[in-house]
């Protein structure tokens, strides 16, 4: 488990490396507009990048939070699904992403709920 990256190396790259991508490269990729890119259709709140930043560094608090009270009673827990692909490929979030995916063993379910 000691190979994943850890909560902090995601926190940090996140500082550093904005994952919100500039308007010409969302129209590039045709993120800012509803279907096939059509500059005539407006973007869905949802999937409005400049938008998820802020929403983003909450949860990236939300995560620290979880994480050290999950270190506190021992229980391991590591980064998955669009979380770690976020990590390792943008070194922050998927520029989309809007949730963080956290996982621990099934057997520490009990002290998780406790």
């Amino acid at each position: 488990m000691s190979a994943t990256p850890s909560v902090v190396d995601v926190e940090l790259n996140a500082q550093r490396n904005s994952p919100v991508v500039s308007v010409q490269e969302q129209v590039s990729v045709g993120l800012t507009h509803g279907t096939g890119g059509d500059v005539n259709t407006p973007c869905p709140v949802w999937l409005d990048l400049a938008n998820l930043r802020p929403r983003q560094e909450v949860l990236l608090l939300l995560l620290r939070a979880a994480v050290a009270v999950l270190e506190a009673v021992a229980v391991p827990c590591w980064i998955t699904g669009g979380t770690l692909i976020g990590a390792l490929r943008h070194h922050g979030f998927i520029p989309h992403d809007d949730d963080i995916d956290l996982e621990c063993l099934e057997i520490d379910k009990g002290r998780i709920a406790a």
